[in-house]
């Protein structure tokens, strides 16, 4: 297995979805061809909080509540689903801490983030994260 290598300080990068300003906040995690990134400015329609994946120079979006799973693009294999899920799944506090930091309607509280362990159900492509306070 690859380790995940963790960066504290990224410089931002702006970019356009049509006519929406978003600006990549922080990147959460990176090692070979896999990344993962909050966005802040974010207008593009997703209700659940998430992280931006890249993975082999395809672009994906894994949400990061109660049910991680990759919600976009739809009907992507279930074996790279389950790749990129396990990964996020694995780093659950560092997302959920920098989705709390961009402007939002919804914040994980802290016994969602800060919490001693959770256990990981795998349900097909989905990764259920069950936390333990």
């Amino acid at each position: 297995m690859d380790k995940v290598k963790e960066f504290e300080i990224i410089f931002p990068e702006v970019v356009w979805y049509g006519e929406v300003f978003v600006e990549l906040r922080k990147e959460i995690i990176r090692f070979d061809s896999f990344k993962a990134k909050v966005n802040s400015n974010e207008k593009t329609g997703h209700h659940r909080p998430h992280v931006h994946i890249e993975y082999k120079n395809i672009n994906y979006v894994c949400t990061i509540d109660d049910i991680v799973e990759v919600i976009e693009p739809k009907n992507e294999r279930i074996g790279i689903c389950k790749y990129i899920c396990s990964i996020v799944a694995r780093n659950i506090s560092k997302c959920r801490t920098e989705w709390n930091k961009i402007s939002s309607n919804y914040k994980f509280s802290d016994d969602k983030i800060y919490f001693k362990t959770c256990r990981i159900i795998t349900e097909n492509n989905k990764i259920l994260v069950k936390v333990n306070i």
